[in-house]
């Protein structure tokens, strides 16, 4: 499927970064792929929030969870094409903040591929990046969605510039989606970008 080639080649440029073969069993892979049981007993909706996450992705590559129709094989062959320098420095820039973001997703239960794909998405890695609609920091929190997650804004520093912080705050806006729209992440994904009133609409 087009979401595993992609993810082989964020491996691939993983392991040439260090050095190292593809065909290297002793290497961890860039994209998660869990090995625990994907059915839980416990149904999700009666899941604490911070383990709703786990039970939805946990066991499963990204691919297997999202649909490749023609609008996702579209936007692949662009990334991989034209905007493949945007990715190449993406992929660059996340390796100096891997560090203080992959742990919250991680322990989240959510893949890595997610968060790479996010944060191409949304600022290429740029820790500054700022919207013309106000959206800030790697992830792109606008203000107020920031105050509702706990990101301070006031005084010296706004949090939405620190690495961690906002990626907690994007694994719990995450976990509240799932909630809103029934463990569905492709609506969890067109609420993070769209917004959550439109996609709700949309979705009714």
């Amino acid at each position: 499927m087009a979401l595993a080639a992609q993810s082989r080649a964020l491996e691939r440029m993983q392991l040439a970064l260090v050095g190292r073969r593809a065909d290297d069993s002793s290497d961890e892979v860039l994209v998660e792929e869990a090995l625990v049981d994907a059915h839980p007993v416990v149904p999700l909706a009666q899941l604490p929030e911070v383990a709703r996450s786990v039970a939805l992705l946990k066991g499963r590559k990204l691919d297997d969870v999202i649909r490749v129709n023609e609008a996702v094989k579209a936007s692949i062959e662009e990334w991989l094409t034209w905007m493949r320098p945007n990715l190449l420095d993406t992929h660059e820039n996340y390796q100096y903040l891997r560090h203080r973001m992959w742990p919250v997703y991680e322990s989240a239960g959510l893949p890595e591929a997610l968060l790479f794909g996010l944060l191409a998405k949304e600022s290429g890695g740029k820790v500054h990046a700022v919207s013309r609609a106000g959206a800030a920091g790697l992830l792109q929190f606008m203000p107020a969605t920031a105050s509702r997650y706990g990101l301070s804004l006031n005084g010296s520093f706004d949090e939405r510039f620190d690495a961690r912080r906002i990626t907690e705050a994007n694994v719990a806006y995450f976990n509240d989606q799932f909630r809103v729209f029934n463990d569905d992440l492709e609506l969890a994904l067109a609420a993070y970008n769209g917004g959550e009133g439109r996609v709700g609409r949309l979705a009714g």
